[in-house]
């Protein structure tokens, strides 16, 4: 009986360390890279596309009235202003590394209200996570509502960490500036 224990002691501790090693690959992927170290730049690709990444992406800077929501399949920014400024924003939680990057690609509309101070950015800033709509390095704008639309913005000069931030901002004395995010994509 004693040989028994010992030899079922021992299948069991076999078994468990099997089992163990071969879970190695089953954790989550939690980067922007999708689990491929090989890819000549891992960092290409979506960094939002509907609620996927969204765990990357945290609240930004924010003044004034307004909402702000991540969806399933859209990032919802919504600066609502009746007096002076409004301005709501999403930054990536970390800096991701651009130096392989030529383009961050985003699939965007703005369905606020028809005029000058309803505008949407695509900011990007290796210093400031939490700054405003002009403080970044490199910025695309948009000013007054635009249906659906992809926009490119360039980054093929930039190497090092970049905070990727969108910001909807209305500063007028009425109006709204309602952004819907759909993807943002890091191109090679």
């Amino acid at each position: 009986m004693k040989h028994l224990s010992k030899y079922l002691s021992f299948s069991i501790l076999f078994l468990m360390i099997i089992v163990l090693s071969s879970c190695e690959g089953l954790s989550p992927v939690s980067d922007i890279s999708e689990g491929n170290p090989d890819a000549q730049c891992p960092q290409a690709g979506y960094i939002y596309h509907g609620s996927t990444y969204n765990p990357i992406w945290v609240n930004g800077y924010s003044i004034g009235d307004g909402s702000q929501y991540l969806y399933q399949d859209n990032m919802y920014l919504n600066a609502d202003q009746s007096r002076g400024i409004s301005e709501r924003s999403y930054v990536t939680d970390n800096p991701i590394d651009l130096t392989c990057i030529n383009s961050v690609v985003i699939d965007w509309e703005n369905v606020g209200w028809d005029w000058d101070n309803n505008r949407s950015y695509l900011v990007l800033s290796s210093y400031s996570k939490y700054g405003k709509y002009d403080d970044n390095e490199i910025n695309f704008e948009r000013i007054r509502p635009f249906t659906r639309r992809i926009d490119t913005l360039d980054v093929s000069a930039l190497t090092g960490n970049y905070y990727i931030r969108i910001h909807a901002i209305d500063d007028g004395t009425d109006g709204t500036s309602t952004i819907n995010v759909y993807s943002v994509e890091l191109l090679e």
